[in-house]
């Protein structure tokens, strides 16, 4: 049985475990901002699949994260790039927009 702390962790700001690659059973550490996260490259998108957000696809500190997927990182980035702050926007939200 895989022990807990190794699947979830609680977010206070967001890097990802030594080498930036997000894959089940990585576990989520202190870092400055959510540029960890957004700093994955395509390369690493296949790893990413296994790691989603909680229900309301809204992260702040503290919360659990249980699985991350490609498109909420790609959510990430493209709020990043847009300028706005990612931890106050819900992933659905940013999706309609994009329609």
């Amino acid at each position: 049985m895989v022990p807990k702390e190794a699947l979830f962790c609680r977010v206070y700001h967001w890097h990802v475990k030594l080498n930036d690659q997000v894959k089940r059973g990585s576990l989520l550490i202190d870092a400055d901002t959510v540029q960890g996260l957004l700093g994955i490259s395509s390369a690493h998108h296949g790893k990413v699949v296994d790691i989603c957000c909680k229900k309301d696809d809204m992260l702040k500190g503290g919360d659990v994260i249980c699985r991350i997927d490609v498109p909420f990182i790609d959510y990430w980035r493209a709020v990043a790039e847009d300028g706005t702050n990612p931890s106050r926007q819900p992933y659905l939200q940013n999706k309609e927009k994009k329609k």
